[in-house]
């Protein structure tokens, strides 16, 4: 859980849980990247066909459960949505961009640090 945004980093509970498997069931039909379904499509899904409010958030924490145990093998992600890479190339996209969101983000971080010491608030990295 991530402090200050509690409401949507908690970890997934038992309903979430089953949302995850039946979420993975339909992820490993959507193979390839053009057959991709965007998050808002899926939210959009739960909320029509089961009444169950999903937001971005936890819809993202599900879909980590889903990575964490496997349950979509070679699941991975695009801007069209997500899908089963079922070529390397597709897979390795994927990996390759979430280890360069991961850079950024420690990046930032550690600007944050530098330029949270005194004396270095108009300095530029």
């Amino acid at each position: 859980m991530i402090p200050g945004f509690e409401d949507m980093t908690h970890e997934v509970n038992d309903d979430e849980i089953a949302m995850a498997h039946s979420m993975a069931g339909a992820f490993n039909l959507r193979i390839g990247k053009e057959n991709a379904i965007s998050g808002a499509k899926i939210i959009s899904i739960y909320k029509d066909r089961h009444g169950i409010k999903l937001n971005d958030g936890r819809l993202r924490k599900i879909i980590q459960y889903i990575r964490l145990h496997n349950l979509s093998p070679r699941l991975a992600a695009c801007s069209k949505g997500y899908f089963i890479a079922n070529k390397d190339e597709e897979y390795n996209e994927w990996i390759i961009s979430m280890e360069k969101r991961i850079r950024q983000t420690q990046y930032t971080l550690a600007c944050v640090h530098y330029f949270s010491g005194q004396g270095n608030e108009n300095k530029e990295i």
